[in-house]
């Protein structure tokens, strides 16, 4: 694994990589973020804190906002501070998951999986115990803290974490004979220690990706037009 810390004037970046980065995953929301609509958390000094029992849709220490989408391979996560209040020092995400199977049904009324992004561990909410990200680098991460312009944290979580419970989060899993139809984001304790989320942002919650068929990285796709278009021209020479 790799792991870097950059301390500069302007930037303090933290890196965990070991081999090629899943796609976009550069600590800025840029175009593969396109066409996702993002949750607001709003900035209140009063916003209560570690209320998991009675999640908000409010953070004591600054604004910010949440994106998750998916490929083929991996569960994007993006938290992105967007004014108010200062966030200085707490550069950390704590992101909170199940699973949905059947017909609207979740594994778990609550949630069934977290992760402390910026510790490069999953746990248990139920039983608070943890579990070590490892040489299959399953969680990989970029953590910005820019002065002057808004804070990112950027994550890519292995499907096969939630899929195949890849990394042994005890607990964790569907009834058997069920396959896991979408993942949603329940809670999200970031950049402070306000807790974010509950029924109160409806049935997506936070955050709500399907997980029926695959889908297509950008660069396989662009690579399917092409096969698919010099497939065509020779069909064409062969007419």
């Amino acid at each position: 694994m790799l792991k870097q810390v950059l301390i500069g004037a302007a930037i303090a970046a933290i890196t965990h990589s070991s081999f090629a980065a899943p796609v976009g995953l550069d600590g800025a929301i840029g175009a593969e973020w396109a066409g996702v609509t993002p949750v607001q958390v709003l900035y209140n000094p009063a916003a209560p804190t570690s209320n998991f029992g009675a999640p908000t849709n409010m953070s004591n220490s600054t604004a910010y906002q949440i994106f998750t989408r998916r490929d083929s391979n991996y569960l994007y996560a993006a938290v992105q501070t967007t004014g108010g209040g200062d966030a200085a020092g707490l550069l950390f995400s704590n992101l909170y998951y199940s699973l949905r199977y059947g017909p609207g049904t979740y594994g778990n009324n609550g949630s069934s999986i977290a992760f402390e992004i910026t510790n490069d561990r999953a746990f248990n909410p139920n039983t608070g115990i943890y579990y070590n990200d490892t040489a299959a680098d399953l969680i990989r991460f970029v953590a910005l803290d820019n002065v002057g312009s808004p804070d990112v944290i950027e994550a890519a979580i292995d499907l096969s974490v939630f899929t195949a419970n890849a990394l042994g989060v005890g607990g964790f899993g569907l009834p058997a004979g069920e396959t896991a139809a979408g993942i949603r984001l329940n809670l999200s304790q970031s950049f402070g220690y306000s807790v974010a989320g509950g029924a109160t942002y409806g049935d997506a919650r936070l955050g709500f990706v399907p997980l029926a068929g695959t889908v297509p990285e950008p660069g396989a796709l662009a690579l399917s037009s092409l096969a698919l278009l010099a497939l065509a021209g020779t069909r064409r020479r062969r007419t």
